[in-house]
């Protein structure tokens, strides 16, 4: 169902034409939109009418978000801005938990205190082990991020955070923001145009954005500036950014880099939002993908998956499969299966840069004027 909305998405935003069952779907969507629409309206207004907590910190809350419902590359993004050590030392981050099994059970959960990481993947969530390990700071959860940094500067005494940074931290109104990036994917930046569910818009409000990074920006095809101007006219031009997502190497499960070659055929298996994004860099990179398996963004693997994933591989008489750092953390859990078989996994690790040094300046002079602003409102 999922992957037929994304396709109804992409073909009203191309101006495809619809079949009679996608069109009868797609004003079904638009109705619901109209509720969402309304549901953002009344939340905003009771919002409106309370004031963010600000939390007991030495240093700045930094919100990272969207305006869509994924696949802008946020992660990547948070895990280059935890090691920014020009900024900061000792970084936390802070996510809602979505489809992390330990939030049916409780409201708040600390991931990792920046020393030892509480749990694997079938308890914490795809996304909040991928930072945890990958990034080594202090990881916690919860849909109230205010409880959850409560809980976390708790485990942390006596050493706490010298910064938070809130991952798909856009809409959250629950902690006061020191500063609010917004990443918007420069190949899409609105979508169709449409709301959640008739389109991927989760709002269209950019106005509350300190500072705008472009991301896949290296897809543009007109000039920067003109770029800017004609989806952001009301925004200081200064104030946006733009960077691209890039291969980093492959990696084995121990996280050595191996290079093998790209004549060597390979089959992809990811569970992302977008995952053509991953089959272009690999693509992109000169390898030849057998196959691509996809499974739904953070889907929980299972043993009836891995039999799938092994026989499919076996029968199409490929040896290398290549995977993402996010769904290598529940992949692992089956690693054995994988060595018994015969299959060497191997984990493609993007990284986030600007497209130039100038870009990157002006980002850290956005990013340092927004700091000191804050500190001086504390």
């Amino acid at each position: 169902m999922r992957l037929f909305i994304e396709q109804l998405w992409s073909a009203t935003s191309e101006g495809k034409p619809l079949t009679r069952r996608a069109l009868f779907f797609w004003q079904l969507l638009k109705a619901f939109s109209v509720i969402y629409t309304v549901a953002l309206l009344v939340r905003r207004l009771a919002l409106s009418c309370k004031v963010a907590p600000r939390a007991s910190l030495p240093g700045p809350v930094i919100a990272v978000g969207n305006l869509t419902v994924g696949g802008t590359g946020k992660s990547v993004f948070v895990e280059w801005l935890a090691r920014q050590s020009n900024f900061f030392d000792r970084p936390a981050v802070l996510l809602g938990g979505y489809q992390s099994p330990v939030l049916r059970k409780q409201k708040t959960f600390v991931v990792a205190d920046g020393h030892k990481i509480f749990g694997d993947a079938t308890q914490l969530g795809d996304e909040p082990l991928q930072i945890a390990e990958g990034y080594g700071v202090a990881v916690a959860i919860g849909k109230d991020r205010h409880e959850a940094l409560l809980l976390l500067l708790r485990a942390m005494k006596p050493m706490l955070p010298d910064a938070v940074i809130l991952d798909d931290g856009y809409q959250t109104a629950t902690i006061h923001k020191d500063c609010s990036i917004l990443l918007v994917d420069a190949r899409a930046p609105f979508g169709n145009g449409y709301l959640f569910p008739a389109g991927p818009l989760r709002e269209r409000d950019y106005s509350r954005a300190d500072i705008i990074v472009l991301t896949h920006a290296d897809s543009i095809l007109v000039s920067l500036s003109d770029f800017k101007k004609h989806y952001f006219p009301s925004l200081n031009p200064i104030a946006i950014v733009a960077g691209r997502h890039a291969f980093a190497g492959l990696f084995s499960a121990t996280g050595e880099p191996i290079e093998i070659s790209t004549a060597q055929p390979v089959v992809l298996c990811s569970g992302i939002a977008k995952p053509r994004n991953i089959e272009v860099t690999v693509q992109r990179e000169g390898f030849t993908i057998n196959d691509h398996i996809v499974f739904p963004d953070h889907h929980p693997y299972t043993d009836h998956d891995i039999k799938k994933i092994i026989t499919h591989m076996l029968q199409a008489g490929c040896s290398t499969l290549l995977t993402t750092s996010k769904d290598w953390t529940k992949l692992r859990l089956f690693s054995e299966s994988f060595d018994v078989a015969g299959i060497l996994c191997l984990i493609v690790k993007i990284r986030f840069e600007f497209l130039t040094t100038h870009e990157y300046a002006t980002f850290v002079a956005l990013l340092q004027n927004v700091l000191v602003e804050g500190r001086a409102a504390r």
